[in-house]
């Protein structure tokens, strides 16, 4: 039987947040008329309600200091003018990410993310490009961003796939499911599909712990932290023994991007900065030694999609230590508490956010999953980062008295889907 709550209603807000996310994934095959499309999505959702944009601000405020910091460092900053050109889109697209995050139920957020999938799937299949080495590519410039992508409607599927309370979206859910495991194969790419195993193992552990005996629940529980650690000490590349099984079983070496090389130019350059860095989006510029230098050594002609290959290595080169820091507590604490939600009651929202965060910590030892401007993954980061805010504060017993608490979502707003 289908609750009220369940009924489906239309909503503009969750309208532009969808038509927000389908123009953040064309930008690299449209680039400044998807942009543009973004930015109408986001004008239209932020400016729907104007009058909880300040309390918005203020319930989210350690997202935007640390977007702050990110402005901030331009005082610093080589090219200064570059910095604060990306800091300002940065801001525009967290301003989506907080908006829909604290206005739409978590519930709207998933159907938003499983009818996009599907949208955008089905983009991927009509395009149909593929790159010189015959893996595909769709709307991406490349095949890392297209396994990214395919994660998200694949984890939606599994998430709705484990829950009976997502019955009545179980064909769309599978079909995405599907779908999303079909991109992640023909994208070809091995540290996509380790973090898809590691996210899928730990939303299919954490939903039937509960099920478990004490003893059980520790060793599941124990296995599957291990064996996320290990596919993400396997994407890293640090154990040869795991590189050389993977080599024997996919082809492909894990350490072929040159990632010490690159790691030890990225120490050496935050060894010359340690607290701010050499400015947001102030490294990878045509005309910086350091890049021309790596551009060069790595065979970059077209000297774009390059990076460092880590998250927090490559951003704290750009901010320093004082914002690897702001960014690192932050990931740390949405990890813990969405998590912690999962655990706590395992529905198929939880378990998306559970798996998606799994999912981050594997890839953020071999890719740049945030905080990039005008990105998916950086809005759905960002959006994570407010669900988690929203479950901690659900935590609190008394209904929330002040317009703060009530922005952000307190019991007794969201009781029916953050309590135990």
């Amino acid at each position: 039987m289908i609750s009220r709550r369940d009924t489906i209603t239309f909503s503009p807000e969750a309208l532009a947040f969808a038509i927000g996310l389908i123009a953040l994934n064309w930008i690299p095959l449209m680039g400044s008329k998807a942009a543009l499309v973004y930015l109408a999505a986001m004008a239209a959702l932020v400016f729907w309600q104007p009058q909880r944009i300040l309390d918005e601000g203020y319930a989210t405020a350690a997202i935007w200091v640390m977007i702050g910091w990110c402005l901030l460092s331009f005082l610093w900053s080589n090219y200064p003018s570059q910095t604060i050109r990306h800091g300002l889109q940065l801001a525009l697209t967290a301003s989506m990410a907080v908006a829909a995050g604290l206005r739409l139920s978590t519930t709207t957020v998933l159907r938003v993310l499983l009818v996009t999938g599907l949208i955008l799937a089905v983009c991927q299949f009509g395009i149909g490009r593929i790159s010189g080495s015959g893996a595909w590519l769709g709307l991406y410039n490349s095949k890392n961003q297209l396994a990214q992508f395919a994660m998200i409607p694949m984890l939606v599927g599994l998430a709705i796939t484990l829950d009976r309370r997502g019955r009545r979206y179980l064909l769309p859910g599978v079909v995405a499911l599907v779908a999303g495991t079909f991109l992640l194969i023909v994208a070809d790419s091995v540290g996509a599909i380790l973090a898809a195993m590691g996210a899928c193992t730990a939303m299919v552990a954490i939903k039937f712990l509960n099920r478990l005996g004490p003893w059980q629940r520790l060793l599941v529980a124990g296995s599957s932290v291990l064996l996320i650690a290990l596919i993400a000490i396997a994407v890293s590349g640090f154990f040869d023994e795991l590189s050389q099984l993977m080599v024997r079983l996919t082809g492909k070496d894990l350490t072929l991007t040159g990632r010490t090389t690159l790691w030890q130019s990225a120490f050496d350059e935050i060894a010359k900065h340690p607290l701010l860095g050499e400015g947001f989006r102030g490294v990878w510029v045509v005309g910086n030694p350091l890049a021309e230098r790596l551009w060069a050594e790595f065979g970059i002609a077209d000297k774009v999609g390059f990076h460092f290959h880590n998250t927090f290595i490559s951003n704290t080169v750009e901010i320093g230590l004082i914002g690897g820091a702001m960014q690192l507590g932050l990931f740390l604490y949405t990890l813990y508490f969405l998590v912690l939600w999962a655990i706590r009651s395992p529905s198929f929202e939880s378990l998306f956010w559970a798996g998606y965060m799994v999912r981050e910590v594997i890839l953020v030892n071999s890719e740049v999953m945030f905080f990039a401007e005008f990105a998916a993954d950086t809005v759905l980061m960002f959006m994570a980062i407010v669900v988690a805010r929203r479950y901690q504060l659900s935590l609190r017993a008394p209904a929330p008295r002040s317009g703060i608490a009530r922005t952000i979502g307190g019991p007794a707003r969201f009781s029916d889907r953050f309590a135990g």
